[in-house]
Order: structure tokens, then C-alpha cells, then sequence
């Protein structure tokens, strides 16, 4: 009895040796758990989440029987006054200023009238305009010259169409569409928003059939 009583303690030790080296062997011969790194949907970048009103979906339409051109959904169409205009402008004021719209200038050759519209003298005989950038572009058919300018010390994008004509009158001349921007403190960013809303409204000029 007194034996059986001797082996116990000694039974115990060795089954908890065991248990230890079991644990020991199978932690060596586990293969180690590589953690999966957790995958995100990518953000949609700008051009994914575009506005579709930024390709022309939902704009208003101006027509003035001549050609028309389509204008965001967050600017007015103001009627002429004295034989000028219409005028196009944001209702947001956050950017000072309107596009106005000449239908049908008188007849003349479009670099010669470019030309003309980049030259303005001041009472010192200098030119006042500064001409920023300039590009022949089709305007639905049409050859037109895009001009960035700085007028005293306004920006300015003017876009001038050749060979347009009126098919209700037989009349023949140029379209002039000019983005006049009455601020001079403009950064960068906002006068590149504003050249690119010009552009999207130019974008979508259709003539008259």
C-alpha cells in the first residue's frame, strides 16, 4: 500500500513531462499562421465619381437659331440688353463674372480678327492685352480660334467661330462666345475651373441645320 502510495507522485511528474513535450513537438512542427492582409475596395477617384451634369446630362439649353450650346445646370441665361448679349453666368458668385454671347459679328477673316481681338491700346500707345495662350480648334465643323487672355488686368477666354451662317437671314460673319472674369485675385485652381467650364459649354455648340 505503502509502494502504490510512492508511485503516485512519480506517475503525476511524468504524465505532466509528457503533456509538456507533446505541447513542445507539435509547436515545432506546426506550420506558422501568416496573417491575410484585409483588402479594401479602392476610393472611386474623380473621374469615377464624376458629376453627370459635367458631360451635359440635365443642362440647360440656349438656342438663338443660329447655333445653340448647352449651359450647367447652376447657371442663368439672362437676356441682351442694348443689342448685347445674351449673357451666361454662374449663380454662384464664388467666381465674378459671365459669359457673353455674340451670335453674329460682322464679316472678316478669322486669324486677322484673332489678331485684332489680342491688341488693345492704352492712352500710352501700349498694348494692354497680354495674350496667354492660343489654339485652333473645329467647332462643329467649324474653324475656331480659343484665346486666353489677360485684358488690363482681367482674365479672359474668348472663342471666336468662322464661316457662320444665319439660314433664316443668308447672313455671313463670325460667332464670338467670351467668358469675361471680373476678378484678379483668382488662383490658379479657380481660373483652370473656370477655363474648364468654358470649354464645356463651347463643347457643345451645334449649328442650325
Amino acid at each position: 500500500m505503502n509502494q502504490q502510495k510512492g508511485l503516485a507522485p512519480i506517475l503525476i511528474v511524468l504524465l505532466i513531462a509528457l503533456g509538456i513535450g507533446g505541447y513542445l513537438i507539435y509547436q515545432k512542427q506546426a506550420k506558422p499562421v501568416v496573417p491575410q492582409p484585409v483588402t479594401s475596395p479602392a476610393a472611386p477617384n474623380s473621374a469615377e465619381t464624376a458629376n453627370p451634369d459635367s458631360i451635359g446630362v440635365n443642362w440647360k439649353t440656349y438656342d438663338n437659331k443660329i447655333y445653340s450650346l448647352k449651359i450647367p445646370p447652376d447657371w442663368k441665361i439672362n437676356s441682351g440688353v442694348g443689342g448685347i448679349g445674351p449673357v451666361l453666368s454662374p449663380i454662384d458668385k464664388s467666381i465674378n463674372g459671365w459669359i457673353l454671347i455674340q451670335p453674329l459679328l460682322g464679316k472678316g477673316d478669322l486669324e486677322k480678327i484673332a489678331q485684332e481681338n489680342s491688341v488693345s491700346l492704352n492712352a500710352s500707345g501700349i498694348n494692354d492685352v497680354k495674350l496667354v495662350s492660343q489654339q485652333n480648334l473645329l467647332i462643329d465643323g467649324h474653324k475656331a480660334i480659343k484665346q486666353e487672355l489677360i485684358r488690363g488686368t482681367l482674365p479672359e477666354v474668348t472663342l471666336l467661330i468662322g464661316n457662320v451662317i444665319d439660314k433664316n437671314t443668308g447672313d455671313q460673319g463670325l460667332a464670338s462666345i467670351t467668358y469675361y472674369i471680373q476678378d484678379n485675385h483668382l488662383s490658379m485652381q479657380q481660373l483652370r475651373q473656370a477655363n474648364n467650364v468654358f470649354d464645356s459649354i463651347t463643347a457643345t455648340v451645334k449649328f442650325t441645320q
